[in-house]
């Protein structure tokens, strides 16, 4: 059901911003066929949903399910429902959904779906029956099908794979990153660094962060305490003390916002809210799955040319993508040998501890509704492997396995597109160290530096974090570079005969380094 495009090919592309324009009338010859919309925020693809198709289909008296993957876009879109009075429209959750044909509650026939953020079904790996959302969307053959997300390219190509969309039925837009002014890359570390720096620098600024857990939010409410605003999932156990359901302000429909300079939220806000503060200039996200992260950078929306932000993404270590691949093979492993060879996993995952593990694997789940299913509730063959779960772990190998190979930086680079990905800078150092080293350049800027003043340049280099296994002088001018910080460092032969004191000038004749301004040719 789910294959990685590679190519990132794009279908009936075009410059133009609104998915309405691509269309243009097309949507009145649309019958019985999925319909496919690979476009992000701002592209109007709401917008044509219901100020273009739904005023339609009240002409012709047909109905429309519209189903949605977060409470807080459920919430938006029946606000939208209500404001415009299209009695038309049935809004539902996935959730709900699946529920629903779990409990073999019947459906109404419709006569348009639309799959709103439709990469839910294989991104949101704490859902265990995304699987029967994908059964019910394949099974639909007597109405217009919808699918709607910025992140579901792979999932996308796949379907055209299969026959299931047609070309021309396949509407892109790529992503304006114009307002982007840098996309930094920064250790974990120094997170905390960033943001106190930014905010000194610029009290006025505000600041949305992505947490990547439970833990880490926890950790910025111990040091910001309620100087901040947290944003959680209310069914967060973990979480639940930092809940506050009226975090989000919506001041108006061009003022979306929050009320405190800082805003920790997890990935349940990567979409369903569209920021629009022009106080939100930056966005840092810890997440590391490649689709909630790109969700997560797009969550404000420019309110025109001169509203502007920097993103900043976490840096991973080979260490902490190990860590992740980990994670990803406990999950895999075990069901590829249920797959693959079905006694061995019996072996492997009979009783004991190792029945406790497989029970906490994700894509295993109760086979429920079938009444002939009587096989004991604890034994594996009692269960159903959600396989676009499954689909997903696979994707994610690979997605690490880039990682690993390449570098995060250059992973990142790839995963961003050109346009976001010439902007990225990478900051090996925080703020803090970066100024003091910055203060060192400074202060020893075209000085004469020697053979002493050389090792305690490397020191300052060390201190700043820069450590490399060699610290030449092509290394340093290397690592300068990488930085983004405006200096170099030439190599020359000492000719004067004197110093400035008058003093002979012990290091004739030997070689010295200088810190100059490194200045860019055109």
């Amino acid at each position: 059901m789910y294959s990685v495009d590679k190519q990132h090919n794009y279908t009936r592309q075009a410059k133009t911003k609104h998915i309405s324009d691509l269309i243009s009338d097309q949507y009145k010859q649309w019958n019985n066929e999925f319909i496919v919309f690979d476009a992000d925020t701002g592209t109007g693809k709401t917008y044509f949903i219901f100020n273009i198709l739904a005023p339609y289909t009240v002409l012709q008296g047909k109905q429309i399910l519209y189903l949605c993957n977060r409470k807080s876009l459920r919430e938006a879109i029946q606000t939208q429902v209500m404001e415009l009075e299209l009695d038309n429209i049935d809004v539902m959750s996935y959730q709900k959904l699946q529920n629903q044909i779990l409990e073999q509650i019947g459906i109404e026939q419709y006569d348009y779906i639309i799959f709103d953020e439709i990469h839910y079904l294989f991104s949101d790996s704490f859902n265990e029956y995304t699987d029967i959302t994908c059964d019910y969307l394949m099974k639909q053959t007597e109405n217009v099908c919808i699918l709607m997300s910025a992140t579901a390219k792979s999932f996308f190509t796949t379907l055209q794979a299969m026959g299931k969309v047609k070309e021309e039925n396949k509407y892109s837009i790529s992503k304006d990153y114009s307002y982007v002014n840098d996309v930094i890359l920064y250790n974990a570390s120094a997170l905390t660094a960033w943001i106190d720096g930014i905010l000194a620098k610029n009290p006025d600024d505000k600041i949305i962060v992505f947490c990547n857990s439970a833990k880490r939010m926890l950790e910025m409410y111990d040091i910001y305490g309620n100087e901040a605003d947290y944003h959680c999932s209310g069914s967060s156990d973990k979480l639940r003390r930092l809940y506050n359901p009226n975090v989000i302000i919506r001041n108006s429909e061009e003022h979306i916002t929050f009320s405190k300079s800082i805003l920790f939220t997890t990935k349940v806000l990567d979409n369903g809210i569209d920021f629009k503060d022009r106080a939100i200039r930056h966005i840092f996200t810890e997440i590391f799955d490649v689709d909630s992260m790109v969700q997560s950078l797009g969550r404000k929306r420019p309110l025109d040319s001169n509203d502007c932000c920097t993103f900043y993404i976490k840096n991973y270590s080979k260490y902490g993508i190990n860590n992740f691949l980990k994670m990803n093979d406990k999950q895999l492993k075990p069901v590829n040998l249920f797959k693959e060879d079905r006694d061995m996993f019996y072996q492997e995952y009979g009783g004991g501890k190792k029945r406790k593990e497989w029970r906490e694997i994700k894509c295993f789940y109760p086979y429920v509704g079938d009444p002939s299913n009587t096989q004991d509730e604890d034994a594996p063959t009692g269960f159903r492997i959600n396989n676009l779960m499954y689909a997903k772990l696979c994707h994610d190998e690979e997605v690490i396995y880039l990682a690993l190979a390449n570098g995060y930086d250059k992973a990142i680079k790839y995963w961003l597109g050109d346009e976001l990905a010439s902007k990225v800078v990478v900051i090996n150092i925080d703020p803090v160290k970066n100024n003091s080293f910055i203060e060192y350049l400074e202060e020893n800027k075209l000085k004469y530096l020697h053979k002493p003043e050389q090792e305690t340049l490397k020191d300052e280099f060390k201190k700043a974090g820069l450590k490399r296994p060699s610290m030449g002088i092509r290394n340093l001018i290397g690592i300068l570079g990488e930085n983004d910080l405006p200096y170099t460092i030439l190599s020359h032969k000492d000719k004067r005969r004197k110093l400035d004191d008058g003093t002979m000038n012990p290091y004739r004749d030997k070689v010295y380094w200088i810190i100059e301004d490194f200045i860019e040719c055109e």
